[in-house]
């Protein structure tokens, strides 16, 4: 519900809304992908009123997901999917779009680098998905830094944060608080929320 309130575009991201959600094929495999590197997901359709937000990075394209950004960061091996090595290393324009993504889920306090949740669609956009309830957490999780591959992701992403950060350098600085409080008291949130909301942005 706070993605409409943030200046999206100056990101180059936009917001669309689709009237389906993703969900995963066999619940008991917690990844959006298999062991051997297939999908795990499946378009629901939803009645939900005005459709599911989700924001699509660099490409506008209207396609169906193919795989998770995780799927790019590891190489598959005798059948199963290994961290590291994947085609995302030789992709600036991936890393920095997962970055940009990062910076929005670290505002809200999501998990931040959770390569799982972000699709890769055909036309080589990025699609965040399972997007966690805002201010859920006091320490954002770090996702795949923590991972097998953490230190050499760490390294690829650390090259091309000065990309990033002259994509979302002072995007939210129209955004009405007004707006924002109104739709965090709307979802149950306090007056703690929003002041954790907004130390967030301002230490992006």
């Amino acid at each position: 519900a706070l993605k409409p309130l943030f200046g999206i575009n100056a990101m180059g991201v936009r917001r669309v809304r689709l009237n389906a959600k993703l969900r995963r094929k066999n619940p008991g495999v917690t990844k959006w992908y298999n062991p051997d590197g297939s999908n795990n997901w499946k378009a629901v359709q939803t009645t939900q009123q005005g459709g599911t937000a989700y924001l699509i990075l660099r490409d506008y394209s209207h396609t169906l997901p193919c795989t998770t950004l995780a799927r790019l960061e590891g190489t598959l091996r005798k059948g199963k999917l290994r961290p590291g090595g994947g085609a995302l290393y030789n992709s600036p324009e991936l890393l920095v779009d997962l970055l940009i993504i990062a910076a929005f889920r670290l505002m809200l306090e999501g998990d931040t680098l959770d390569l799982d949740s972000v699709l890769v669609l055909p036309s080589g956009s990025l699609l965040p998905i399972n997007e966690k309830d805002a201010l859920n957490r006091k320490f954002p999780s770090r996702g795949a830094l923590l991972g097998a591959s953490g230190d050499k992701l760490r390294h690829a992403l650390a090259d091309l944060i000065p990309v990033a950060v002259a994509r979302i350098e002072n995007w939210w600085h129209e955004v009405s608080l007004g707006r924002v409080w109104d739709v965090l008291a709307a979802h149950g949130y306090g007056p703690n929320h929003l002041r954790r909301l907004l130390r967030n942005m301002r230490s992006l």
